[in-house]
């Protein structure tokens, strides 16, 4: 799996962060960096950079980093520092189409993220899910 490697459009902040996992811990700095998804493409999104991980074992199985998708109160990063990925997901998207979905499989294949629209693999329409 690549690893991320710096672009010439990364911007560090002077702000850093910690989290705490119910099995280990990240800490790092924050920065701004562009990032594409799919079809999105967003410039100056805000990342919590992991410079320090504690028993996650991500090195040893393959992992070059973690996606967070946390919605702006739950947000590790102040809202005074950037914007969440989900919230900048979600302004390219019709007020019903702002949710995201995603299946964890055993392998690349029968795992499944879906950003403002439903996997037909799991359901035709928002109607049959429940939440």
């Amino acid at each position: 799996m690549p690893t991320y490697n710096a672009t010439s459009s990364l911007i560090l902040n002077d702000a850093t962060f910690d989290l705490d996992y119910l099995q280990g811990s990240v800490s790092g700095s924050i920065g701004y960096e562009t990032v594409a998804l799919g079809p999105y493409q967003i410039t100056n999104q805000t990342l919590a950079l992991a410079n320090q991980t504690e028993g996650l074992g991500l090195v040893d199985n393959g992992n070059s980093g973690i996606l967070g998708l946390s919605f702006p109160p739950a947000s590790t990063i102040p809202r005074s520092v950037g914007t969440t990925l989900l919230s900048n997901l979600f302004a390219y998207l019709p007020t019903a189409e702002r949710f995201f979905a995603f299946a964890l499989g055993r392998n690349r294949t029968s795992s499944s993220l879906s950003i403002g629209r439903i996997d037909s693999a799991y359901a035709k329409s928002v109607d049959e899910l429940a939440y």
